[in-house]
């Protein structure tokens, strides 16, 4: 029980880490809090920026918002109409709230916020580098007398190495 929570903690500052990097993008939008403009502009800054290469039918693409703009992402059609989703699954279940327009959405506690607001990165994997010297986390329990030590190793590290291929929807209010 005690090593799955240490992973789960691992793997939550392995999220912060990539997600700090996301404030040094050079491609943003701001405003106050996502509406359907923004994210709709954004969406379509990606796949002119990528060459097409985003979008429907091509390559996914990976939206990470803080909890904070829920209320105003609910508020977005294409996430609470299945006809304009084209689908009849539930997004809160499945977690893709936009199959038409390809967008995976995650809600995360570890998005970046500075005195800018919150960086909400929408992005194709090409453009983050992830990488581990150890490999993946790795969990070792030592038991000494009536002692336990939890040894944890996650060498990890991430960058931007496309700035082209993501876009920081930069929020500034809460919407709670």
């Amino acid at each position: 029980l005690a090593s799955g929570e240490v992973e789960r903690a691992l793997a939550e500052g392995s999220d912060t880490i990539a997600l700090a990097n996301v404030t040094s993008a050079t491609q943003t939008m701001s405003q106050a809090g996502v509406d359907a403009t923004m994210f709709r502009q954004a969406a379509g800054r990606l796949g002119q920026n990528t060459n097409g290469m985003a979008g429907p039918g091509k390559e996914q693409i990976y939206t990470v918002f803080s909890f904070t703009q829920l209320p105003n992402l609910q508020a977005i059609p294409e996430y609470n109409s299945a006809e304009l989703r084209g689908d009849s699954e539930n997004p809160y279940v499945k977690g893709v709230w936009m199959r038409g327009g390809g967008v995976l959405l995650s809600l995360s506690t570890a998005v970046a916020q500075d005195a800018n607001g919150w960086h909400n990165p929408m992005f194709i994997r090409a453009a983050l580098q992830i990488g581990w010297n150890t490999g993946r986390a790795e969990v070792e329990q030592q038991k000494f007398e009536l002692q336990n030590k939890v040894i944890a190793f996650n060498n990890f590290g991430s960058g931007i190495i496309h700035q082209l291929r993501m876009i920081v929807m930069r929020t500034t209010a809460s919407a709670l």
